[in-house]
């Protein structure tokens, strides 16, 4: 499979409410991508619920974000400590299949070294490490509309 940039949204909301808009998640903000090509253990688990690998059991993941420098939620999670929220992940970018955290994400540390930016981007990336934590024995729900169905695309959790 040939490497793919997801688009990464997040809710700061208490309570996940996940509703697919025509523009997007409702009430969601796109903050920016994941590059598979460099995160390769995301990737690993995402291409089990596409269905290209066996399903595997992972308890904690970490990767980073390659954030929009412009937007605000990113310029605050740079200086932020404990920040936690809730991550959506646009798999193929074309907002038709979501893989939504089931538990907050947080920012973290990790352990790996932070990427580097290409020295050919005109605007550089604010990588971000996340954590996420799996809940009910997965790290994701998979969330998404068909053209047939657009009133798919709905997940509620406290």
């Amino acid at each position: 499979m040939a490497a793919m940039t997801a688009k990464v949204w997040i809710s700061r909301q208490p309570s996940l409410r996940f509703v697919l808009g025509s523009e997007g998640p409702s009430g969601w903000d796109e903050v920016g991508e994941i590059n598979s090509s460099r995160e390769t253990d995301l990737w690993r688990q995402v291409q089990t619920y596409l269905g290209y690998r066996r399903e595997s059991h992972r308890r904690r993941l970490d990767f980073y974000i390659d954030g929009d420098e412009n937007h605000p939620w990113v310029l605050a999670a740079r200086s932020a400590s404990d920040l936690r929220f809730w991550l959506a992940i646009d798999v193929f970018g074309d907002g038709k299949r979501f893989l939504v955290a089931r538990r907050q994400a947080k920012l973290a540390t990790l352990v790996r070294r932070t990427p580097e930016a290409h020295p050919g981007l005109l605007t550089r990336p604010v990588f971000l490490g996340v954590r996420l934590t799996a809940g009910d024995d997965a790290l994701f729900d998979d969330v998404s509309r068909t053209d047939a169905d657009p009133s798919a695309g709905h997940r509620t959790r406290a």
